[in-house]
C-alpha cells in the first residue's frame, strides 16, 4: 500500500484490523519506523500473546521467530507499516548481505505463512538503489499493489465540518488542505481556536503541528530535493530550467524521489516536461521557512495563489474534450 505521508495508510489499516479483530480474526500491526533494534520487532507480538520472546539481535532469527510464533498463535494478518525502514536497517546487519537477501527471506516467510501480509510505504524508491532488478524482484513479493490518492474536496469537507467548522470557512480550509486528512484535521483544530480560516492556516504553518511536520519532512530530504522544492514553490518549471538552476548530477534521482513521494507532479507537453508542486501547503511552508516570512497578511494571500496554480495545472494536464461541472451540478 503506497501513498504520501499523512495520506491515511496507517489509519486505514488500523480501521481494517479493528474490524477483523471484532470478527475474531487475530491481527498484528508493526511500526517499522520504531524498530531501533531487530529485537524490538517482536515487542508487539510478545504483548499480544503474553509470551516471553527473546532471540537476541540477529535479524534473520527475529524474522523467523516473528512468523513462526504468529502462526502458532493463530495470527491471520500481519501489517508492516513503513516496511522500507526495516529492510534498509536489516540489510546492514549480519547475516544479511544487502537488501536483496532481506527481501528474498521475507518472500520465503510470506510463502509459508498461512495468513495475509500487508506492507505500507510512503515510497518504494528508496529500495531501488539497494536492490538490483528492483521492479522484477519486488513484484514477485506482492500479490496486489495499490496507492492511496488525495481525498476529493467533498470528502475533505466532511472531515472539517465534522469538527463543527461553518460551511464557507470549511471550504477555504478544505481547499488549503489539498485532500490530505492530517492537514484537514490540523487546520480544523486550529480554526476552533482562532475562528478564522486564514488565521488558522497561518497558525499551522508558522507555529502549529503542520509546521513541525513539514520541518521534519523537509530536513529529512536530500539537499538537491530541498532545492527543487524551493524553486518549484515559486511556480511550475521546465526540466531545462531546473538543470540550469541546479548543477548537480543527482537532480534526476531527486526529481524521481519527489514524484514518488507525491510532493511534485509532472506534466509532459510534446517534448517539454513541466514540474510543479502538488503539495500546495508544503510549497507555502517552504517559502515561509526559506524566505523567513512572518507577515500573516502576506501568508494569507498565498492561499488563493495556491488554489489558482492547482486549477492551472489541472487545465495543463487535460488531453481531450471534457465536461466541467461545479459543486452545485451546473455545467
Amino acid at each position: 500500500m503506497k501513498g504520501k505521508r499523512s495520506i491515511g495508510k496507517s489509519a486505514l489499516m488500523k480501521k481494517v484490523l479493528e474490524e477483523l479483530e471484532a470478527e475474531g480474526i487475530r491481527t498484528l500491526s508493526l511500526d517499522c519506523q520504531r524498530v531501533s533494534m531487530p529485537s524490538r520487532l517482536l515487542l508487539k507480538l510478545s504483548e499480544k500473546t503474553g509470551r516471553d520472546i527473546s532471540v537476541g539481535e540477529n535479524p534473520y532469527e527475529v524474522l523467523e521467530t516473528l512468523f513462526k510464533i504468529a502462526m502458532e498463535e493463530g495470527v491471520s494478518v500481519i501489517f508492516f507499516d513503513e516496511f522500507t525502514y526495516l529492510v534498509r536497517d536489516f540489510s546492514r546487519r549480519n547475516p544479511y548481505r544487502g537488501a536483496e537477501s532481506v527481501i528474498a527471506h521475507l518472500r520465503s516467510l510470506i510463502n509459508e505463512f498461512e495468513g495475509g501480509v500487508v506492507f505500507a510505504s510512503s515510497t518504494l524508491l528508496s529500495l531501488s538503489k539497494l536492490i538490483r532488478g528492483y521492479e522484477r524482484r519486488m513484484a514477485r513479493m506482492f500479490d496486489v499493489v495499490f496507492k492511496l490518492e488525495n481525498l476529493t474536496l467533498g470528502d475533505t469537507l466532511k472531515i472539517i465540518e465534522g469538527y463543527g467548522v461553518p460551511d464557507i470557512d470549511a471550504i477555504i480550509l478544505a481547499e488549503a488542505s489539498d485532500g490530505v486528512p492530517f492537514y484537514a484535521e490540523s487546520l480544523a483544530l486550529s480554526y476552533l481556536r482562532v475562528k478564522n480560516p486564514e488565521e488558522a492556516v497561518v497558525e499551522e504553518l508558522t507555529r502549529g503541528a503542520l509546521s513541525e511536520y513539514f520541518r521534519a519532512v523537509y530536513t529529512d530530504l536530500p539537499i538537491v530535493a530541498r532545492r527543487i522544492l524551493e524553486i518549484l514553490a515559486a511556480g511550475p518549471k521546465t526540466y531545462q530550467t531546473l538543470v540550469r538552476e541546479i548543477a548537480d548530477d543527482t537532480l534526476p534521482f531527486a526529481l524521481k524521489y519527489l514524484l514518488e513521494l507525491d510532493f511534485v507532479g509532472k506534466i509532459k507537453k510534446q517534448k517539454t516536461a513541466i514540474y510543479y508542486l502538488k503539495d500546495k501547503l508544503l510549497g507555502i511552508w517552504v517559502k515561509i521557512y526559506t524566505e523567513e516570512i512572518m507577515d500573516s497578511t502576506f501568508i494569507a494571500k498565498l492561499l488563493p495563489r495556491a488554489f489558482e496554480s492547482l486549477i492551472r495545472e489541472l487545465f495543463l494536464s487535460i488531453k481531450g474534450e471534457i465536461e466541467i461541472m461545479d459543486f452545485q451540478g451546473k455545467n
